[in-house]
């Protein structure tokens, strides 16, 4: 991860939960090593988001809510159903094909509508997503374009699901790779990790 187009890159090590009947997740991420480093949550539940960066997990760094934060959460949801794909049929989510290898996703819920496009491979893979997503820089919310390109895929737990990639944000000087992701273990309906 690199905290501005500029930064030099930190490791990162995260853990992600997520449910579909309600549409929901919580990520925290532990960026950088120790001894300063950095203590991440993203919160998207009931229609609202919620992002905290902690130096240390005490001294608050950043954090975002309200509508903006809302959006963003809810676009990274749809983006990230692509590791658990049967919620693409929930009922908040619509789509519509916009090409021979596009298909736009809207998902109403909380109170916000919005809409994702996915790009798909000759073999039925999705190759990136994109949409236009409210970004938190240094304060203040731009709308910009959001690029989840994905590199490689696999199959986990019987499923095939994308397990690296890249977060871009299109920047007014050019494109920003804020993250390099990869998946090293999912799991599908545990819920021990609620008990």
């Amino acid at each position: 991860m690199r905290l501005n187009p500029t930064s030099t890159w930190r490791p990162v090590s995260a853990e992600q939960y997520f449910t579909t009947a309600t549409p929901s997740f919580v990520w925290l991420a532990r960026v950088g090593k120790s001894p300063a480093y950095f203590a991440g949550k993203d919160v998207y539940r009931a229609g609202h988001g919620h992002m905290t960066i902690k130096i240390m997990s005490v001294i608050p760094v950043a954090d975002a809510t309200g509508p903006k934060a809302d959006q963003g959460t809810m676009l990274r949801y749809l983006a990230e159903m692509q590791w658990f794909p049967g919620a693409a049929l929930s009922p908040y989510v619509q789509w519509r094909q916009t090409g021979p290898a596009t298909a736009m996703a809207t998902m109403t819920y909380g109170g916000i509508t919005d809409s994702g496009q996915f790009h798909f491979g000759a073999n039925g893979d999705v190759v990136s997503f994109d949409a236009m997503r409210y970004m938190n820089d240094n304060g203040e919310w731009h709308l910009r374009k959001w690029t989840v390109p994905v590199t490689r895929h696999a199959v986990m737990n019987g499923i095939r699901i994308p397990v690296a990639g890249s977060t871009i944000w299109q920047m007014p000087d050019g494109d920003f790779n804020w993250f390099e992701w990869t998946i090293e273990q999912i799991d599908y309906n545990n819920t021990d990790v609620y008990n």
